[in-house]
């Protein structure tokens, strides 16, 4: 029968790993397989797998905690398109962090089939992680010298979310090997464990010209969003906008060969939400500005829908969240793409429409109120008139009739 599987542990817990390098080599032999990454658009992105494909036997949703991301009217679509795969008879697998089971259970259309089929990745073993690193180096054809197993190990500590760590270590380690040896002084000398991808990450952004630097922070910024838990999320960002600008466009090159950003097809997203916490300096720009990086990706987000719906009036930024971003670009001149600058300057001209419209009808209506107390002035002199003039016929009858009755008698 049609499942669907959520594949759930902490960031870092190697949940991408076990359906990608262990799933799907033997679920896909013979089988038609749709795979599409949470981001932008990812119902449109679905879709397309799947008319590429035909009827497609197994689908999966990667990094499905982006879903929350979305806007309403987006998760509505995913998880109906999801649903609609799971009653054609296909299997669903989400790969999803643990801490966003509970809300994942209340999606529509889906959420109670996602709390009935749950594979949880715990930790690894003591005897899993160092097959984890001596395996992959065997069959590149590489040594590890005697004790490095053991200080990695050691370094590994508490290995809930250490393997994007342990992952870049090893790369970084690999760069400093001595012939075919993987070092403990090449290992050393990356970092560690702890400090191999802050070390990537700080050498990089020190090697930057101020210019360069302040376009790195722009874009670590708006590709990694904190919750109000605390918990960083990445953000998927349309690769074209950004790469329009050749400063932005050097500093994206120069982080994805860093391997801190990862693209696919026309998308970029930060490579794990552990570069947020590994880098000190990432991790400051995160608490210092927190209210900027929620602005800019709600720009950013507000940009790509625009333009991708054909600019539609109904698009633009209104009232607070309009006075709320342009407030900011005024006061910090952030990093904005050309659409991101097109999309504020659009709704605020709509904004100066609206408030000059709603002006010019509170003049006519104040106009129109003057003539109308006017006019009513008016009706009410000649009433006052009438009534007078009335009075005063009235009161000359009487006094013509007392003098005819005097003259009779």
């Amino acid at each position: 029968p049609p499942t669907l599987t959520a594949v759930v542990g902490a960031s870092g817990s190697g949940k991408s790993s076990v359906v990608f390098a262990g799933l799907l080599p033997h679920a896909s032999e013979g089988r038609r397989v749709a795979v599409v990454t949470t981001g932008r658009e990812p119902a449109t992105r679905l879709r397309v797998r799947l008319e590429q494909r035909g009827a497609v036997d197994l689908v999966v949703v990667d990094q499905a905690e982006a879903v929350f991301q979305l806007t309403e009217s987006e998760q509505e679509e995913l998880c109906a398109l999801v649903a609609s795969v799971l009653e054609a008879g296909s299997a669903v697998v989400f790969t999803l962090r643990s801490d966003f089971l509970d809300h994942a259970t209340g999606l529509p259309h889906i959420g109670t089939r996602i709390g009935r089929g749950v594979y949880a990745i715990g930790p690894l073993s003591l005897d899993g992680l160092r097959e984890a690193i001596e395996w992959p180096a065997t069959r590149a054809g590489l040594r590890l010298e005697p004790g490095l197993v053991e200080v990695i190990v050691r370094d590994a500590d508490d290995r809930r979310g250490t393997l994007p760590h342990v992952s870049h270590a090893l790369v970084e380690t690999w760069i400093r090997r001595e012939g075919a040896t993987l070092t403990v002084a090449g290992y050393e000398a990356s970092g560690g464990i702890v400090g191999a991808i802050a070390q990537s990450a700080e050498s990089l952004y020190r090697s930057f010209d101020p210019e360069d630097a302040q376009a790195c922070r722009s874009l670590m910024l708006r590709l990694v969003h904190r919750g109000a838990d605390g918990a960083s999320v990445r953000r998927t960002a349309q690769l074209e906008p950004l790469i329009a600008d050749p400063a932005r466009r050097r500093v994206l090159d120069r982080l994805v060969a860093t391997r801190l950003l990862a693209t696919d097809g026309d998308e970029v997203t930060v490579a794990h939400e552990a570069v947020a916490t590994a880098w000190p300096r990432l991790d400051g720009w995160l608490e210092e500005d927190a209210e900027g990086a929620r602005l800019v990706s709600a720009v950013a987000t507000a940009a790509e829908l625009w333009n991708g719906s054909g600019r539609r009036e109904e698009d633009l930024l209104r009232g607070a969240r309009l006075q709320a971003a342009l407030d900011w670009r005024d006061e910090t001149r952030p990093d904005l793409t050309a659409v991101e600058r097109e999309l504020l300057d659009a709704s605020a001209e709509r904004e100066q429409d609206e408030v000059r419209e709603l002006g010019e009808r509170a003049a006519r209506e104040k106009r129109n109120n003057q003539r109308l107390r006017w006019a009513v002035g008016g009706a009410g002199a000649l009433l006052v008139a009438a009534v007078v003039g009335g009075s005063l016929a009235v009161v000359r009858g009487g006094v013509a009739q007392v003098a005819a009755e005097n003259a009779s008698v």
